[in-house]
């Protein structure tokens, strides 16, 4: 919660996290966590700028690493010491624990720079001891002042050039933390968004099922017996006109005008019936076909039969001004999740219809290419702007006016046949249509 609250910014809650769980460790003797936990606390002060407070906890922290052999600690400790004397402007000693922190972490990995370091010590030693003796001799004064100013300047310029790299590494590693922690709200927030859509789609596309499976089987049992009933109607007129025919009565009947038309309504209605009632069981059978695949397991599924069922689904939309245009070829039944590809033909079905103003020509043609099931389906319509072809399958994106679309339809197809390992290409021209080529491999 510390380490949390931290990169959040809210420091003090932080804090006191950082000091609970720094109780915790003392009372049970474990002196890692007392080490950590003072460091930790140390570094939040100096991010709060209570400098005399955190110089107490990192001292503290870096003598208990020191006795405990803590390497890391050590490091993390000078580290951020130097960090605090650079703050305080005392160069000199955000230097000397800069060079503590690289002896230490130089020690954690390598024994060849242990001996780099005692080697630049040695020559640092050795350095100051002729600076020593060349101040102390009188013949070389005005020389010993030249290389005094020289060798100044050049420690100068080390430690602006130390300070910097540390300035440097500290804004380097704190803008890649806040860069990674935006990367992975903004991740989250877009997964979150995503997930959520489709729990509403889902959500909605099951109780749309539910609803349509209600109210296919409340019309399947009314109309089965409607259209049973018709056709015992229709057995039983023919049935009387073969009694009729048999009765001398009959010809002076057929001379009456009334009666010949009431028999021709009679027919003409009973076929009627008939012909209304087999409709209707073609749609409800559709709308069964339509919900009642499978949702959770692959199987075998004819994408012609698919496409039918969707049509007529649809054909209410279709009216007088939409003619469709079909070119099947002989294709095997594919495995993959029926419902889910129905769902694909009805959302590219429905933009086609929609794209449509006036009178137009939706064409669907199918083929096979090496392992995969290619479904082309085009529209004359209005087309799609150059610019928006790469967005049209982002979520919430759409072009259509207000209560039109939702801006999910095209991805959720996008979605469905990836999950079907399975290719959406789209070509479109403003003005002149759009066309969806849909590659689906046979085994999924």
């Amino acid at each position: 919660m510390g380490v949390a609250y931290s990169k959040m910014g809210n420091y003090d809650l932080a804090l006191s996290y950082y000091k609970r769980s720094q109780k915790m460790y003392e009372k049970i003797g474990y002196k890692w966590g007392v080490t950590d936990m003072e460091l930790d606390i140390g570094n939040i002060l100096l991010k709060q700028k209570k400098y005399d407070q955190a110089l107490n906890n990192l001292e503290k922290g870096l003598k208990l690493a020191t006795e405990i052999n803590a390497k890391d600690q050590m490091k993390y400790g000078f580290g951020k010491l130097s960090e605090l004397y650079a703050e305080q402007n005392n160069y000199k000693k955000a230097l000397d624990s800069y060079i503590l922190y690289s002896e230490v972490k130089d020690s954690i990995y390598t024994e060849s720079k242990s001996r780099i370091i005692a080697e630049m010590d040695t020559k640092y030693e050795t350095a100051k001891k002729e600076k020593e003796i060349e101040l102390l001799s009188k013949n070389n004064a005005i020389h010993q002042l030249e290389i005094k100013r020289q060798r100044s300047l050049r420690n100068s310029f080390i430690i602006i050039t130390i300070l910097i790299f540390v300035l440097l590494a500290v804004l380097n590693n704190r803008y890649r933390v806040k860069s990674k922690a935006n990367r992975d709200l903004e991740n989250a927030m877009k997964v979150l968004k995503e997930t959520q859509q489709q729990l509403v789609i889902k959500e909605k596309m099951a109780s749309l099922g539910n609803l349509v499976a209600g109210v296919a089987h409340e019309i399947n049992n009314p109309i089965s017996a409607v259209k049973c009933a018709s056709g015992t109607s229709d057995r039983s007129l023919e049935n009387i006109i073969e009694l009729l025919e048999n009765n001398p009565e009959f010809s002076r009947l057929r001379t009456d005008n009334k009666f010949d038309k009431a028999l021709h309504i009679l027919k003409t209605n009973c076929k009627i019936i008939s012909d209304g009632s087999g409709r209707v069981e073609k749609i409800v059978k559709s709308l069964e076909n339509f919900v009642y695949l499978d949702k959770s397991e692959s199987q075998k599924f004819d994408v012609h039969k698919g496409i039918e069922d969707t049509l007529t689904i649809l054909h209410h939309t279709l009216g007088n001004r939409i003619v469709i245009e079909k070119e099947y070829s002989a294709l095997p039944e594919i495995h993959c999740f029926p419902s889910r590809l129905n769902q694909v033909f009805m959302n590219l079905f429905t933009n086609a219809i929609q794209a449509i103003n006036d009178n137009g020509i939706i064409k669907i043609k199918t083929s096979r290419k090496d392992d995969n099931v290619v479904i082309e389906i085009s529209d004359n319509g209005q087309g799609i702007e150059k610019n928006h072809i790469d967005k049209i399958f982002d979520p919430g994106f759409t072009t259509k006016s207000r209560g039109v679309g939702t801006g999910l339809g095209l991805a959720i197809v996008y979605q469905i046949i990836e999950k079907h390992k399975g290719k959406i290409n789209v070509s479109s021209k403003k003005g002149e249509g759009t066309s969806f080529e849909i590659l689906l491999p046979l085994n999924t």
